[in-house]
């Protein structure tokens, strides 16, 4: 399953990565992940795994994939108590003609197959559009406010 979703914020792109990698500044904003931290490694690049615990999720580590400053970055699940067997996330950063920066993020997500599969598939993905909800305007609040 594959869902995508985008925004527009009101910040430069290197302002935009930022909050969303700096993890810091993530907790600072974000309510779905009250816990972010980084296993072993000092600063992000590819091949940094970072775990995430989230309030009411399971906790998962991931691993960058891709980390491209400003514009793109990429995880995949290495490991998870979560229903899923495969999990990635983009972020993907434009500026805007105007100022501010374009933010599209992309999920794939696959449950483990069986009896209940297109069902658990089904609230997966209802679970990932309300958490990329909660935390685009999330970001989008605390971004207006900081301006």
């Amino acid at each position: 399953m594959k869902i995508r979703s985008s925004c527009d914020v009101a910040v430069a792109p290197d302002v935009l990565f930022a909050l969303l990698h700096d993890y810091t500044q993530r907790q600072q904003w974000d309510p779905c992940f009250p816990q972010v931290y980084l296993l072993d490694e000092p600063d992000l690049a590819t091949g940094v795994f970072v775990t995430y615990r989230g309030k009411w999720g399971p906790t998962v580590t991931m691993v960058y994939s891709v980390y491209q400053p400003p514009t793109l970055a990429t995880v995949r699940l290495v490991d998870s108590k979560g229903p899923w067997k495969n999990l990635a996330i983009c972020w993907k950063i434009t500026p805007l003609p105007l100022g501010g920066s374009r933010l599209l993020v992309t999920v794939h997500v696959a449950t483990a197959p069986g009896v209940a599969s297109k069902l658990i598939t089904a609230v997966v993905g209802q679970y990932f559009r309300f958490q990329i909800w909660r935390q685009m305007r999330a970001l989008r609040q605390y971004t207006y406010s900081a301006n």
